[in-house]
């Protein structure tokens, strides 16, 4: 090959589109579309429709194929416990020149397959840090973790995995400052399935020509999906249009709006969150108070907070799975959010896992639910009728908070009780 380079396909496609743009003449078989993106916000359920137009920039006419891609359904996976030695045999010198001991787990990847995740998880001292390494069936490197910090979790995609034998490589520091004991090991193999329609889904464009396709998806039940619309040429070439679908749900007094997720993702890295979810909510007008309660999986679980942001997508409440308690924090199995004469129109809830994560309850599973009028104040001790001028004492207050509530919280308030002047 003296003399000659090899480009990628993909880039050399984009050269040329963008020849073909800057030309008179054009050149390729590029296409390209009047959005870069779409994002849309529907009911729970519902059917979105949009429309976007195809030109082709390129050189002559080709037929192009129009479909909906969502990588999205899970076909496989394994869950399997390995056990690491810091002191063991097997043993290699990393890039940074430190001895690392290590151990081997194979498993399969079938055909089809479009994202290989892998994570790791351990229990005890998160400064023990356990990374994980894969190798193809060809033995070839294609990534390892990097908690970013002190977590007992580590989590990596490959995408468009080869089919075939894989080797997972679990290693630690080869010294006192190695982990010692089981590490769970998991993988997830994801396929890309269609999620809608286009018309037409086969169509020509002679030179310069351009069309509007309209694609047509379904909204989610709850929190947002993600697909593309997957424009393919005469040479198999592909221009995709990223699809965002916000569901939102309906609260209405007297019913549960029930809404749920998983959190699986996060690394080492205190002070930031890690995997966010949000979902969208239609409150209506003469509403006392608005209540979110959510139960958390995982023993102990991860610290999780939640925020809620009003029409206008000012802040109104936050709270936390994590509070104090005395000069400790205890971890609660949920948190609560509730905002009092909630104005009418959309609410968002954001609901955040925290670094550093553990990786023992991953993945760590949540069930919420949305009310409207449930909270509930009571005074318990708060003095009335004739009181005796100068007279002190304690006052006790509690508040019940909505329906499945984890916490109860109690005051008690010194309080001087005076005659009103005359």
């Amino acid at each position: 090959m003296s003399g000659s380079v090899r480009v990628p396909l993909v880039g050399h496609a984009f050269g040329q589109l963008a020849a073909s743009l800057q030309s008179a003449t054009p050149q390729g078989q590029g296409l390209s579309t009047d959005v870069p993106q779409l994002s849309r916000v529907a009911s729970a359920g519902s059917l979105v429709t949009s429309q976007v137009v195809v030109r082709n920039n390129g050189r002559g006419s080709q037929t192009v194929r129009a479909s909906v891609r969502q990588v999205a359904a899970r076909t496989g996976g394994t869950s399997t416990s390995v056990a690491l030695n810091a002191a063991g045999a097997k043993t290699f010198v990393d890039s940074r020149g430190v001895n690392r001991s290590y151990t081997l787990q194979t498993f399969s990847v079938p055909p089809g397959v479009d994202l290989l995740n892998a994570w790791i998880g351990y229990p005890g001292d998160a400064s023990k840090l356990v990374r994980l390494s894969l190798l193809d069936p060809q033995g070839t490197f294609t990534g390892y973790t990097l908690p970013q910090g002190l977590g007992d979790f580590g989590q990596f995609e490959v995408h468009q995995p080869a089919p075939g034998t894989w080797t997972a490589i679990v290693w630690t520091s080869h010294s006192a400052a190695g982990y010692t004991g089981p590490v769970t090991l998991r993988t997830s193999e994801i396929a890309a399935a269609t999620a809608g329609t286009v018309s037409p889904a086969s169509f020509t464009l002679a030179q310069g020509e351009s069309r509007t396709v309209t694609v047509r998806t379904t909204a989610p039940a709850q929190q947002a999906t993600a697909s593309s619309l997957v424009l393919t040429g005469r040479f198999r070439q592909t221009t995709t249009v990223p699809l965002v679908v916000r569901a939102v749900q309906p609260v209405l007094a007297g019913r549960t709006t029930a809404f749920s997720g998983v959190f699986a993702n996060g690394n080492g890295r205190s002070f930031g969150p890690a995997q966010t979810d949000t979902y969208l909510f239609d409150v209506p007008a003469g509403a006392k108070d608005l209540d979110v309660n959510l139960a958390l999986s995982g023993t102990p679980p991860n610290q999780v907070i939640a925020h809620l942001f009003d029409p206008s997508r000012e802040p109104v409440t936050t709270d936390t799975s994590y509070q104090p308690s005395g000069t400790a924090t205890k971890a609660y199995p949920g948190l609560q959010v509730v905002h009092a004469r909630p104005v009418a129109g959309r609410y968002q809830l954001t609901v955040e896992l925290l670094n550093p994560v553990s990786g023992a309850p991953l993945p760590q599973t949540y069930r919420g639910s949305v009310t409207l009028n449930r909270a509930r104040v009571m005074a318990v001790g708060i003095p009335h009728g004739r009181v005796v001028r100068g007279r002190q004492g304690p006052v006790t207050s509690r508040c019940t908070t909505p329906a499945r509530s984890r916490r109860a919280t109690t005051s008690t308030v010194a309080a001087t009780l005076r005659r009103p002047t005359p």
